[in-house]
């Protein structure tokens, strides 16, 4: 009884606020819907995504080298049970030249391209590449200029080369169409990708040096590795143990190849290093006995210039107190000579006048006396002009001070250059 009027009610408050029913009814299922999907979205994304990986036979593994990986770095990876597939290739930035300028691009090379090659490009348009002058771009890059058929240059520290545009593809590494990683090269910007053969790639993936130090004509940077009987879904925990325990195998026997090898090259070079440096502190030692030597003589040559020089400059002082002297005596025996001139002069004419008059010859007595006084006067004269005469010896003196100075200072010239090129 209760029940019936219970569903009499309901009924009746459903048909007179149908709108209402119906509304609230279209939220309730909404919401349902909307917390079934999300829910499920999950498991949806990753199974949609591990069947595009399985299809583009995605590398478990990718192993970069600097030093390079050679056949037997191959064949020591293939002893390893589990390994399904492994695919060496190359893996380098470059710079692609545009119109604009100068684009960041990640390149990747294997030997060859078709379906089954690991990491397998999506081809929209053209076709794979084959041959050493042929790439593959991202569909990102084309522009005006980049489109197939197009000829492009790319460059790196290693050089540049010439490409023809063959094919447009997708590549399963790159997933988001907002971000493809960064470059070393340029601004840092990676604006896409390309995809060329391991032939087409020798010129820009490995430098030239590494193949001779390593005295080997082909190496490459990149190891591809697919594993076998791994779990559809690539997001679950038992893909990614499994994947970790080959890679801890693998990881180990390339580290302890890698770790010989840089032994093996680095020996050599150690060697060379360590006998250079034996070179280096003999060298040295050699050079700090060479410049001791070196200044000690020019300490001991600079002493026996400041003693020249105080030598010189004393003989100076001494040419310049002469100097003063007979600069004095000049001008006393000057005037001196002039009196005595004058005397002479009187006495000579006193001497004429008696020669003249026969009276005076008769007196003896004066003509001896001016004679006599004349004999002096000539010996006075003669003592002061050699007086005056002393002073060209003093001269002399002095050109012979200046001499000395002027070798003196040359030769310190000499020691100054002798010093700035002994130095350098």
């Amino acid at each position: 009884m209760k029940k019936t009027l219970l569903r009499k009610a309901l009924n009746r408050s459903i048909k007179q606020s149908f709108g209402r029913f119906l509304s609230i009814f279209m939220i309730i299922a909404l919401g349902a819907s909307l917390f079934s999907g999300l829910r499920n979205t999950p498991a949806s994304m990753e199974a949609s995504v591990s069947k595009d990986v399985k299809a583009a036979h995605f590398a478990d593994l990718t192993y970069i080298a600097t030093l390079g990986f050679d056949q037997d770095d191959i064949e020591a990876v293939k002893k390893i049970k589990g390994i399904k597939k492994i695919e060496p290739g190359y893996q380098f930035d470059a710079l692609l030249q545009d119109g604009a300028g100068k684009l960041g691009v990640s390149v990747h090379a294997i030997d060859h391209y078709d379906k089954n090659v690991l990491n397998a490009p999506t081809l929209i348009k053209g076709r794979y590449a084959k041959e050493d002058n042929e790439v593959m771009i991202d569909r990102q890059l084309v522009s005006k200029n980049i489109a197939i058929n197009k000829t492009i240059t790319l460059s790196n520290d290693d050089g540049t080369q010439d490409y023809k545009i063959v094919g447009i593809v997708d590549d399963i590494r790159y997933i988001s169409n907002a971000d493809r990683g960064v470059n070393t090269l340029g601004d840092g910007t990676n604006k896409g990708f390309i995809l060329m053969t391991n032939k087409a790639a020798n010129t820009l993936a490995m430098p030239s040096k590494l193949l001779d130090l390593r005295k080997k004509e082909t190496l490459y940077n990149t190891l591809s590795i697919q594993l076998k009987a791994l779990p559809a879904n690539i997001f679950s925990e038992d893909y990614k143990e499994q994947v970790a325990l080959k890679n801890s195998k693998i990881h180990t026997i390339l580290t302890t190849r890698h770790e010989e090898l840089y032994d093996d090259l680095s020996n050599d070079i150690v060697k060379k290093l360590n006998d250079a440096n034996k070179d280096y502190e003999k060298a040295t030692t050699s050079y700090q006995k060479q410049q001791a030597d070196f200044k000690n003589g020019i300490n001991d040559a600079k002493i026996k210039l400041l003693q020249a020089k105080i030598t010189l400059g004393s003989k100076e002082k001494e040419y310049y107190s002469q100097k003063a002297k007979i600069n004095k005596n000049d001008q006393s025996s000057t005037k001196k000579l002039q009196e005595l001139s004058k005397t002479m002069a009187s006495l000579q004419q006193s001497l004429q006048n008696q020669l003249q008059d026969p009276a005076a010859m008769q007196n003896g007595t004066a003509f001896a006396s001016i004679t006599k006084q004349i004999a002096m006067l000539t010996q006075s004269i003669g003592a002061t002009t050699m007086i005056l005469s002393s002073n060209q010896a003093l001269e002399e003196a002095k050109l012979k001070l200046d001499q000395a100075a002027n070798d003196l200072s040359v030769q310190e010239a000499n020691l100054a250059l002798k010093e700035v090129e002994g130095s350098k």
